[in-house]
């Protein structure tokens, strides 16, 4: 089993990381990738990734940190990190309306991340969220405009981290050739969009997660996720698609391993 998305990198899960790596490795999961957020935890990444094979390394920026002016900074800093070695994607980056952040700001961040999935041949893991306020005055659409993002600089390979979203963004995403990733609030009981999902996407496509240190599985909520619930996700997904957990390890497991390359 592979979790195709955790952060190791990140609190509460950092400081006794080797712990719940070795959780994971005993549950059955082979190999985590793990991801950047922002410059510091990209560097976690990597080097986290030169001391355990099973560890691969993603670097980016989450869309929060989208700051205007900074654009040559960070893509000299990403540079330098893809050059430093064992890096096997870009990103989590993508649209977050969520929140305040410049919505400019965060389509010129992801443009820069794009760029560089492109020019180094490395998937490009994106998290796209529209906004949820019930206050909000203007509707924005996170979903549409990544797709134009997305057709306005093609990209060989990506993938729809922690899928959300309507089934016909996700569609126009596969007809472009996105991976769609399924995270433990698939199982939620009133996550039936995000299942919607799960039953339309290409076995060939699907990839399964933990987003730990969040989203714990329905049978964990309460406690910290870590990456070795994604076995609970992928058990969930197999009995919903009627398939075998056996099944969807394979299926899970091929595609992580056709789309991220490893040192």
């Amino acid at each position: 089993m592979i979790d195709s998305h955790t952060h190791l990198n990140l609190e509460p899960l950092f400081s006794d990381y080797k712990t719940y790596l070795q959780h994971a490795l005993d549950a059955g999961v082979s190999n985590l990738m793990n991801i950047g957020v922002n410059i510091e935890t990209s560097q976690i990444a990597v080097d986290l990734a030169k001391k355990h094979p099973e560890l691969w390394a993603s670097v980016g920026l989450h869309p929060e940190e989208a700051v205007s002016g900074q654009i040559d900074t960070i893509k000299q800093e990403l540079e330098n990190l893809i050059a430093s070695g064992n890096v096997s994607a870009i990103g989590e980056c993508g649209l977050d309306y969520t929140g305040t952040v410049d919505h400019g700001a965060q389509k010129e961040l992801f443009l820069l991340q794009a760029g560089l999935a492109h020019k180094h041949e490395l998937p490009l893991l994106i998290h796209c969220r529209n906004t949820r306020r019930p206050d909000e005055v203007v509707s924005y659409d996170a979903y549409g405009d990544l797709v134009d993002l997305l057709q306005s600089q093609p990209i060989p390979k990506f993938v729809l981290h922690c899928v959300s979203g309507p089934v016909s963004y996700v569609q126009k995403a596969l007809d472009l050739g996105a991976y769609v990733s399924f995270a433990g609030n698939v199982t939620y009981p009133n996550a039936e969009a995000i299942r919607a999902i799960l039953k339309i996407t290409p076995q060939n496509r699907m990839l399964a997660e933990t987003d730990a240190p969040f989203l714990s599985p329905q049978s964990k909520r309460g406690q910290t996720c870590e990456p070795a619930f994604v076995i609970e996700t992928a058990k969930f997904i197999a009995d919903f698609l009627g398939k075998s957990f056996g099944e969807i390890d394979r299926i899970t497991s091929e595609n992580a391993m056709h789309l991220f390359p490893s040192e």
